[in-house]
């Protein structure tokens, strides 16, 4: 579960803190040890988009090395497979 301060989660949907608070007074949002849960601003906010630009950087740089890493490990395969041709 990953939680987000109060004013993290209202910079990252773009609005107001005090938004935020009435919505886990009146129940919409769910708090966990004093953080808001991005579970519940999912369930609150669909459409929303919760990952800061930091965020977006390390997954986009996470993916570019998961690729890499496929790529080498097909490459060795491959070169396993010929070995074994021969």
């Amino acid at each position: 579960m990953i939680k987000l301060s109060v004013s993290q989660a209202a910079r990252r949907l773009g609005i107001s803190r005090r938004e935020i608070q009435q919505q886990i007074n009146n129940g919409t949002l769910h708090t966990h040890e004093g953080y808001v849960t991005t579970d519940s601003i999912r369930l609150a906010y669909p459409k929303s988009n919760l990952y800061s630009e930091q965020d977006k950087k390390k997954i986009n740089d996470m993916n570019r090395s998961r690729r890499m890493l496929f790529i080498n490990l097909q490459h060795q395969m491959q070169s396993m497979q010929k070995m074994k041709k021969f």
